[in-house]
């Protein structure tokens, strides 16, 4: 019995956990990725603008940040993954502007922010959504215990619902099994005899 205890609490409990783990870590590297990946769009949108402007080493500089950061995104992701998002996102940006450079403050608006901080400190902005990984883990780990704190209680109900009348029928033997079963389940007096389950560990 103890080894069955054991054995549910392996497959309950832990597996998924890790599996979690594992899967939030990739989450973070992935939400990181993608915005390295608008970044270095709105970059580039930028630098083309500097250019049509005439302003030719403000738009060298931009675009080499905007290589920068879409090289620093094949890191976290695949490239077939981030050349797809940087496609997207030059279209998004572009059709925000209405394709007409003279409104670039209106990306501006959307993603200064944003960027500076992902261009000058991209290792606080990963840091950020590990920080969001770990809270979903967290609150996770709170369901999963709920979920199991529930699973045990409804369990409880139903073992302790076993009456005379179903034991007497299962025969001697079996009823003997059952109460000890039962009895090393729930930890207390059950049909005359105290049993109390060995602790886990």
């Amino acid at each position: 019995m103890r080894r069955l205890l054991l054995a549910l609490i392996a497959v309950v409990g832990c597996r998924p956990l890790s599996a979690v783990n594992a899967y939030d870590e990739e989450r973070a590297k992935n939400n990181f990725s993608h915005e390295l990946v608008i970044c270095a769009a709105y970059f580039n949108i930028g630098a083309e603008g500097a250019k049509r402007t005439g302003d030719k080493k403000a738009s060298e500089m931009l675009q080499q940040v905007s290589d920068a950061l879409l090289e620093d995104a094949r890191k976290y992701n695949k490239d077939e993954t981030v050349l797809a998002r940087f496609q997207l996102a030059l279209e998004e940006q572009a059709n925000l502007i209405h394709r007409d450079y003279a409104n670039l403050s209106i990306v501006q608006v959307k993603h200064k922010d944003l960027c500076k901080q992902v261009s000058e400190n991209p290792h606080a902005r990963l840091e950020y959504w590990r920080g969001k990984s770990e809270l979903a883990q967290q609150a996770l780990r709170a369901d999963l215990g709920s979920r199991w704190r529930g699973s045990l209680g409804r369990s409880r109900e139903v073992l302790g619902g076993l009456n005379e009348r179903f034991l007497d029928s299962i025969g001697t033997e079996s009823r003997r099994v059952c109460e000890h079963t039962v009895s090393m389940l729930l930890g207390r007096r059950f049909y005359g005899h105290t049993v109390h389950a060995h602790p886990v560990g």
